[in-house]
């Protein structure tokens, strides 16, 4: 088998849609003028995850598997050839990649802001700085 039949997992695993069916991302306009304009965006995005979850679910339910079913089952390389084993991984990697730009990244803290840390962790300040009650 020729190595660009399986160019991806999707490629691989579904039949495609005709493009007509295909519901593409709504374009975000250039300026969002008003609080409507993002609820049109908004609402345009909704509906297209609305219809991604009902796809999945309703593909899981005909092929009577759990999410993690699927998670297991191409998570195991002796259940491929070597060919698709490489799509799944690229594929797989292709979509973490997309999912840590969605993500807001995390600040490194510095050296300076990790002993502030240590510092203020100390507890209870030593007993000969204690104040007297008498």
């Amino acid at each position: 088998m020729p190595e660009e039949e399986f160019s991806s997992l999707f490629d691989l695993a579904s039949k495609k849609k005709k493009k007509e069916e295909q519901i593409s991302a709504p374009a975000v306009p250039q300026e969002i003028k008003s609080d409507e304009d993002v609820k049109n965006v908004f609402t345009r995005y909704k509906k297209i995850h609305d219809e991604i979850k009902e796809t999945l679910e309703s593909a899981f339910e005909k092929a009577h598997v759990s999410p993690k079913q699927v998670e297991e089952f191409f998570s195991e390389p002796q259940r491929f050839e070597t060919i698709e084993w490489r799509a799944i991984n690229a594929t797989k990697n292709e979509v973490k990649k997309k999912l840590e730009n969605l993500l807001p990244k995390k600040e490194e803290k510095t050296a300076e802001q990790e002993e502030k840390v240590k510092k203020t962790k100390g507890g209870f300040i030593s007993k000969k700085r204690w104040l007297s009650m008498h």
